[in-house]
């Protein structure tokens, strides 16, 4: 009887691992090419649980009065939460060239995530990308280059903003012009205790005299 129920314990714990992994479906004429730092290029994808920072990108004909015209745009970068989701869906929140070119042109969110016909909250800005020709020829690095400018981190299903956790420890001053790295060793510094401080303070103090 225990060994049933161990058995019957660990199966529902492998089932429930299984089914918190949210799967990301995109519509017509969208793709996935980046997801959580890593390249990809699909349709259909399995997030991983909690926060997803997305990149999508479209290229499709949409309806324009009584005919159909291509449309093409910059990449989005997207952040949602799986958390509570076994399938999402993305498509576009209209079908209406017009309507899309004009929150495009605009910079506006143009995408709509789903589940079971409910909307999954999300954020949405158009990549920045530096001036020039094909200024989207590598959009992976475009996305590394905004993640480390903002002290973005994806860690453990969570993207941390580092900048904005720094200055909420230094009582509101703000933190610029800085690496990932200085961020996250005065987020740790001043999280510490004094004597976690001085450990440290020895411990750079040995690095130096070493060097």
């Amino acid at each position: 009887m225990l060994y049933k129920k161990f058995f019957l314990g660990f199966f529902l714990l492998a089932f429930a691992g299984l089914v918190s992994a949210a799967t990301l479906n995109a519509n017509t004429g969208i793709e996935i090419t980046v997801l959580n730092g890593e390249k990809v290029r699909t349709k259909s994808i399995e997030l991983q649980p909690g926060d997803n920072q997305i990149v999508l990108e479209f290229g499709s004909r949409l309806q324009k009065g009584a005919q159909k015209e291509y449309l093409s745009f910059y990449p989005y970068l997207a952040v949602i939460n799986s958390k509570g989701y076994q399938t999402v869906d993305v498509s576009l929140v209209s079908n209406q060239y017009s309507k899309v070119k004009r929150l495009t042109d605009d910079k506006k969110p143009v995408y709509v995530f789903t589940s079971n016909g409910k909307t999954v909250p999300s954020k949405q800005l158009v990549l920045p990308a530096p001036e020039g020709a094909f200024p989207y020829r590598d959009v992976l690095a475009l996305v590394t280059a905004y993640n480390k400018k903002n002290g973005l981190v994806y860690e453990s299903g969570k993207i941390r903003e580092l900048k904005q956790e720094l200055e909420q420890a230094n009582g509101g001053k703000s933190a610029k012009g800085e690496t990932e790295n200085i961020l996250q060793l005065k987020l740790w510094y001043s999280r510490a205790n004094p004597q976690e401080r001085a450990q440290f303070e020895q411990w750079v103090k040995q690095q130096q005299s070493q060097s």
